[in-house]
């Protein structure tokens, strides 16, 4: 039987014109062999005229985008579209994450901005596929068999995506599912195989490896558990380390059929469509819909005007408006300011209303993500780097492990604020981000 809904886009960025020393050609073996099962009518059932592959050069920044807008122009509500991503990830010059194509560039060990597949650009282009089933597969993050982060040290810290660009993509439509190889703060590790580790678990799992058999369809829930099992458990065993594939859903989503199981030909589309409860100990991310929206326009960037993180804003003349202006710590103004009866909030003369309201842990968090995102930015050194990342990684998981620490959390932070200001200099991206760090003591103190 054919899974006439299923369409397929799956992209192994094996190798790099500008960059060859990224080069995976694993990714490759992935892409390919995730479309050679879910176009196998003895499994997955998908038509294999919709199911397409870009690998090397085809992979390139155009190719991935004309992909996407050619599977936004042939599917529609009714369909399934699995999107599958095998390669490097990194935020880039302009602070953005970058999917790193086939031809981006590397500058100062970030992607140089234009040159990948940019956060905003990936947001736009789910946004435009009307298909109401869409699941998003990422394995942008690779580490070898003995250096964890495949000799990527002085050429790119390769990430996988962020918390905060995944919550966005779950907002470009009805029904988005997002399962990526690990964890934001861990590696995914590529194995001994002829496919990474994570891809191998994803195949056995559409072949229908430890996945229960719903009406004859595969369910969303059930691949990603099967994966994340087949996974921690094989990464544990071979390397005593720690590798979580993490699913990401809108609180209240219910899974959706993504294949046939074992080429069924008796089906019945609403069993698998039934919501399940996901066990505790998995990697389970439900994202409420009001974050949800607010990481969506903070990377569309809707409304106002953006003037980039950590940026110096000179103005030299006048200032007149009815609007407050909001500096972030590293603006400077030259001339009189004249708000019209509005407000000014800068470094010397603070407004803070996210402090004089009532505080929320989803606050919390998205503050911790602007953390990062201006911290990306900054040329630290690499131990630096790592240890405020880890700082940050702890204070997160800290905040949100139901049993926060009030003492922790702020010996976390304060531990960054002075380790940035001893190593980072006195910049004014280095102070604004001292004192957005503050603005997280001060949360902190009145919500745990």
């Amino acid at each position: 039987m054919s899974f006439q809904h299923g369409h397929a886009l799956l992209i192994g960025v094996g190798s790099h014109t500008y960059a060859p020393q990224l080069d995976v050609p694993i990714s490759v073996k992935d892409a390919e062999e995730l479309a050679a099962i879910l176009s196998d009518e003895a499994y997955c059932g998908y038509p294999s005229d919709q199911v397409s592959i870009l690998h090397d050069s085809s992979a390139n920044r155009e190719g991935i985008l004309d992909g996407l807008a050619e599977l936004a122009g042939k599917v529609k509500p009714e369909d399934t579209v699995t999107i599958f991503y095998c390669g490097h990830g990194d935020y880039g010059t302009d602070g953005e994450y970058y999917l790193v194509s086939y031809d981006a560039r590397i500058s100062k060990n970030k992607v140089q901005a234009g040159t990948g597949v940019s956060q905003a650009a990936l947001v736009d282009s789910l946004r435009k596929i009307p298909a109401e089933r869409v699941l998003v597969i990422f394995n942008a993050c690779h580490s070898g068999e003995v250096s964890p982060t495949l000799s990527l040290d002085e050429e790119l810290r390769s990430r996988i995506v962020p918390d905060s660009t995944k919550d966005a993509l779950l907002s470009t439509g009805s029904g988005r599912i997002i399962i990526t190889a690990c964890k934001e703060e861990q590696l995914s590790y590529i194995g001994k195989g002829e496919i990474s580790l994570f891809t191998q678990a994803v195949v056995n799992g559409l072949r229908g490896k430890g996945v229960v058999p719903r009406g004859g369809f595969i369910s969303a829930y059930d691949l990603y558990l099967a994966t994340y099992e087949e996974v921690k458990a094989t990464v544990s065993e071979t390397y005593q380390k720690a590798q979580d594939p993490e699913l990401t859903v809108l609180k209240g989503e219910g899974p959706f059929a993504v294949s046939l199981f074992r080429g069924a030909e008796e089906t019945n589309l609403g069993l698998a469509e039934e919501k399940i409860e996901l066990p505790e100990g998995a990697a389970v991310r439900p994202v409420s819909e009001q974050r949800s929206q607010r990481m969506y326009q903070v990377i569309t960037q809707t409304g106002g005007v953006n003037f980039g993180q950590g940026n110096v804003i000179e103005v030299g003349g006048d200032v007149i408006g009815e609007q407050s202006i909001d500096t972030g710590g590293g603006a400077f103004i030259g001339g009189s300011v004249n708000t019209g009866g509005g407000t000014f909030v800068g470094r010397d003369q603070s407004q803070d209303t996210t402090i004089n309201q009532e505080i929320s842990l989803d606050q919390f968090n998205e503050l911790l993500v602007e953390i990062r995102n201006r911290l990306a930015k900054l040329d630290l050194d690499e131990p630096t780097q790592m240890s405020i990342e880890n700082d940050i990684a702890f204070t997160e998981t800290n905040a949100n492990s139901g049993k926060p620490s009030l003492p922790v959390i702020e010996n976390k932070l304060k531990g960054v604020q002075s380790l940035l200001k001893t190593t980072a200099g006195t910049g004014a991206s280095v102070l604004g981000l001292v004192e957005i760090i503050q603005r997280g003591i001060e949360m902190a103190e009145k919500l745990f």
